[in-house]
């Protein structure tokens, strides 16, 4: 897979927020606040060589939807992470916010049990 940019993130953040205007006029119509978020971002090829790049646009993107988007993520899932971005993040949560901190989940390869207690189910093919 190609490192996606950081500006196809803050593109997709956009995009997110467009979508905040549909999930509030449901909110309004069924009386229940539906404006929280769950992510499932794929990690997959990220090695030593792009480890650098990823780690500077993880955080980048975390501080951006931090200040964009306060409150509104639930949960993000980071799947088929390698012992090194297990490690990377082990080390880098220390400097994230314990609530944000609190609600993101790394997993390796593994994942499909993990999302399927989430509720997270309909997984695309191309997703290893």
């Amino acid at each position: 897979y190609p490192l996606v940019c950081l500006g196809s993130l803050r593109r997709a953040a956009s995009i997110n927020a467009e979508y905040m205007g549909r999930k509030i006029a449901i909110s309004r119509k069924t009386g229940f606040r539906m404006t929280r978020h769950i992510v499932v971002l794929d990690a997959y090829g990220v090695s030593l060589a792009s480890f650098a790049a990823v780690k500077e646009m993880m955080h980048r993107l975390i501080m951006d939807l931090q200040v964009m988007y306060p409150e509104t993520l639930k949960r993000l899932y980071i799947i088929n992470t390698g012992w090194l971005f297990q490690a990377a993040w082990r080390m880098a949560s220390n400097f994230v916010h314990p609530i944000t901190a609190a609600k993101i989940v790394i997993l390796g390869t593994s994942y499909r049990k993990e999302l399927s207690k989430a509720g997270i189910t309909e997984i695309p093919d191309w997703v290893m």
